[in-house]
């Protein structure tokens, strides 16, 4: 057992140890404290330093929008329904370590189709190092990932065939569903048919429905149509939600935030982050991602966190949004999103806290127990 000792421990669920213990072995974390170091074979000094959990880019194109020609591999806009897809299929381990986005400290990420489909596949959770997507793979089938953004009509509008406007993309969107719940698989004359099956999952609750929109009109659209199938949504962008709209609280399972860091969007630069914060204090989950109708990259997590700490001026609540409610949301709490006895051993040390200061450096990086970042260097 090795013991990462002295430093500042900051959780993730709020509580804070000042030169707190955190006791690793095979990968997981055995226990979190004062006093542990004499429990262990060996130690990691951090005194003086920062320790915070991975963060958790919670819906993210990294390592699948490298252009090849004018094709990205989470963008298939041959069909504005294929939610029989997987991004689990489109993650290029290799590509996400060489962009490392854990020098960021993010540690893990929800691979996510891209917002040109009403319905674009399935994400999946992976670590941001390594080679091998299937050994980086902490979750599959995490979320069906949605879109109701004017990036679907300019995807199929362009080429003149719907959905060419906001009453195709709903119209498709609830014939989709319908479908899907009629589709019954034990019936001998029912054809098999891969998009309903994906779907089913949704309607059966086995997978959220994480569904991109840009403004107020088209988050009521979406849960709208959500209604009429008993569905709670995960919101995502979240630029146009206010401190009044509490019935959020009942009627999604929770948002997660887009990216900020574009000057020129004109949705994200109006984002009510007050608003927002005031319903994550009722009990609204809230996370953060860098995907977005914008130029996405690891910097934009980062950059989308310092806006709402100056929103809101809490650092523990905004790290929480960057750990364990993106963890929730994705289903993968048990194991990533915080540093607890039990959880993989998933964790980054900084010489100062980056939520509340520019001077936060990454120093080292832990992912399953082992050192996979040095400042400076690369342990892989």
């Amino acid at each position: 057992m090795i013991c990462i000792t002295g430093g500042t421990v900051h959780t993730g669920t709020g509580e804070v140890l000042k030169q707190g213990d955190i006791l690793i072995d095979e990968g997981k974390i055995v226990a979190v404290g004062t006093g542990l170091k004499e429990k262990a074979e060996g130690f990691i000094d951090a005194s003086g330093k920062v320790i915070l959990p991975g963060f958790i880019d919670a819906m993210s194109e990294l390592g699948m929008a490298i252009r090849r020609g004018e094709v990205r591999d989470n963008d298939e806009k041959s069909d504005p329904l294929t939610p029989h897809l997987k991004a689990l299929y489109a993650y290029d381990g290799d590509c996400v370590s060489e962009q490392a986005p854990y020098t960021y400290g993010i540690t893990a990420l929800a691979a996510a189709p891209s917002n040109s489909n009403i319905l674009g596949g399935q994400m999946a959770v992976f670590r941001t190092a390594g080679i091998n997507p299937f050994k980086m793979l902490v979750k599959d089938e995490v979320g069906m990932k949605g879109s109701v953004t004017d990036q679907v009509k300019e995807a199929y509008g362009s080429r003149q065939v719907q959905p060419m406007t906001k009453m195709g993309i709903f119209s498709l969107l609830k014939e989709a569903l319908r479908q899907a719940q009629a589709y019954d698989e034990s019936q001998p004359e029912t054809k098999r048919d891969e998009k309903a099956k994906a779907l089913k999952k949704v309607l059966a609750k086995a997978m959220p429905l994480v569904i991109a929109a840009n403004n107020a009109a088209e988050l009521r659209g979406i849960l709208r149509v959500c209604e009429d199938y008993d569905l709670k949504p995960i919101l995502a962008l979240g630029y146009d939600i206010h401190a009044e709209d509490v019935d959020l609280l009942d009627k999604t399972q929770g948002v997660i935030l887009g990216n900020l860091s574009y000057g020129f969007n004109a949705y994200s630069q109006k984002a009510d982050l007050e608003g927002l914060y005031a319903l994550y204090k009722q009990g609204l989950p809230v996370a953060m991602a860098t995907i977005g109708n914008n130029p996405n990259g690891k910097e934009g997590l980062i950059w989308t966190a310092a806006r709402m700490m100056r929103a809101c001026g809490n650092s523990e609540d905004v790290l929480n949004m960057l750990t364990l409610q993106a963890a929730k949301m994705l289903g993968c709490a048990d194991r990533i999103g915080s540093i607890e006895a039990g959880k993989d051993a998933d964790f980054v040390i900084w010489s100062d806290n980056p939520i509340e200061t520019y001077a936060g450096r990454v120093e080292k990086v832990f992912m399953q127990g082992k050192v996979v970042y040095v400042q400076g260097g690369y342990q892989q």
